[in-house]
């Protein structure tokens, strides 16, 4: 019987009458032996021998069963005539780690002699469940970053396939990878794709039936400069981290390529960026210079604004008195260029001698205040830019030693109707300006004391300068002497 217990046994055989016949049978017991009994679910080969079972029987099976997996794998078997048997399988994958269960099963349709019925043997084989592991040398870089991939717990002796190695889902692997026998790959260089986004990206192996992970963050390089506004033709400085090592960066002004520099082994780049003068507007509003740089790996960077700062013109002091001297100052202007208007109440003020702006636009100059009493507007123009500025001018205060203003100063004439020109030499210098009566911007603003004064009357006039009479003749220019105080008057 099936349930007889294993060892020594007698069996009694009596007939109908009294003859008894004892014999004494020895029970096999049923056994499979495992080999190894601990494995890598899907990888490893086990042999199972078993004995004691039915001989020649071809109905049997082997299954294993994952706790908690639901995984079967089913193996055929078959006894010899001793009730033997000897096969080799392999564990099917996607088992859990632990204790899983093995039976092993024969089905007699036809009950043996002795036998019959479902024979069965359970025993116990341990999976070491092992994870799908990839691994990279690095986890983090810019596009173009070469870093090296192993992995292990796939599928053994199989390939990789070309694109069956992904970042962030795009392949990273031209040639097909072998697996070895234990599923595990080692040492593969990858490349970062040009594609790939600036973040966390999953990196995926996948022989086609298994599939392993890891992570790879690409990073962005950045870039800084200095200083962020200014005029044209101003040098900016960059600097940037990040980069691909030893990799050609091109910095590019409003996405046109401006140069080209190396980074060094640290991915560190330094560069001067010029800003010429085909960037001027000449606006009121500063115009905006979009500064950025690529490689050949595609890395970018969030692109930077220098501002070009509009042109300003600036009187210094801003309160000046007929005749003294007012600086003028220009910035931002079109570099290298002349100025041409240069005015203050409309009159025009405009030096001799050519004023050039320099390399970022800049002029100075100055100008003798005129007799214009009160807030006047400064006007430049250089190139086609214009610009205004304010100036206050306030009268001359006179008295010993003082200049006065030639309009005051020639009140007398002008009112009398008999002033025809007046000429004198601006303060400092030996070149006659003129006045004439009722002209504006007029260049001889101020009579100064100790000087030489030359009149043109309509009419024969006696007048009185400094204090001493003098006849001037109609139509004639006299030159008279100025004295300490600056008085002209009609005897």
């Amino acid at each position: 019987p099936i349930a007889q217990p294993v060892g020594t046994t007698q069996i009694r055989v009596t007939d109908d009458g009294t003859d008894t016949q004892t014999v004494t049978v020895e029970v096999v017991a049923r056994i499979v032996v495992l080999g190894p009994t601990s494995g890598i679910s899907g990888t490893t080969r086990v042999t199972a021998i078993g004995s004691g079972f039915p001989a020649s029987l071809s109905n049997g099976t082997i299954t294993i069963g994952g706790l908690g997996a639901g995984v079967t794998g089913m193996v055929s078997i078959a006894t010899d005539t001793a009730g033997n048997f000897t096969t080799t399988f392999t564990l099917p994958p996607g088992l859990t780690g632990g204790s899983n269960t093995v039976v092993t099963t024969f089905t007699a349709p036809v009950a043996p002699a002795g036998d019959g019925g479902t024979t069965t043997l359970f025993g116990a084989f341990t999976v070491t469940v092992t994870s799908r592991v990839l691994s990279v040398s690095q986890g983090t870089g810019p596009r173009g970053t070469r870093f090296v991939v192993s992995g292990s717990g796939l599928t053994p002796n199989v390939n990789i396939a070309i694109g069956g190695l992904t970042l962030g889902g795009l392949s990273i692997n031209t040639v097909a990878i072998g697996l070895d026998s234990t599923g595990a790959f080692a040492g593969f260089t990858a490349v970062v794709p040009s594609g790939a986004a600036y973040e966390s990206n999953s990196i995926r192996a996948t022989d086609g039936t298994l599939s392993g992970f890891t992570t790879f963050t690409v990073t962005r390089p950045n870039l800084s400069h200095s200083p962020v506004s200014g005029p044209v033709g101003l040098t900016v400085n960059i600097t940037g981290s990040g980069w691909l090592a030893n990799s050609l960066v091109t910095v590019r002004r409003n996405a046109v390529a401006a140069l080209t520099v190396t980074a060094d082994g640290s991915g560190n780049i330094t560069a001067q960026l010029p800003i010429p003068s085909t960037l001027f507007t000449g606006t009121i509003l500063a115009s905006p210079v979009s500064i950025d740089a690529v490689d050949s790996s595609l890395n970018t960077v969030i692109a930077l604004t220098y501002s070009i700062l509009p042109p300003v013109l600036t009187v210094g002091p801003t309160t000046v008195e007929v005749g003294g001297t007012a600086s003028v100052t220009g910035t931002g202007f079109l570099p290298f260029t002349g100025l041409t208007l240069l005015t203050i109440g409309g009159a025009s003020v405009l030096p001799t001698a050519a004023v050039i702006t320099d390399s970022t636009g800049s002029f100075s100059t100055s100008f003798l205040v005129p007799g214009l009493i009160g807030v006047q507007t400064v006007s430049a123009t250089v190139g086609l830019t214009n610009r205004n500025a304010s100036l206050t001018i306030t009268a001359a205060t006179g008295g010993t030693n003082q200049p006065i203003v030639t309009e005051t100063a020639l009140q007398v004439l002008i009112s009398a109707g008999v002033l025809e020109l007046a000429a004198g030499v601006a303060g400092g210098g030996s070149v006659f300006q003129a006045f004439v009566p009722g002209l504006p911007g007029n260049q001889l603003v101020l009579i100064l004391p100790n000087s030489v004064l030359i009149l043109t009357l309509t009419r024969t006039t006696t007048v009185v300068v400094s204090g001493v009479a003098f006849t001037v003749q109609g139509g004639v220019p006299s030159f008279l002497p100025v004295g300490n105080n600056v008085t002209i008057t009609i005897a």
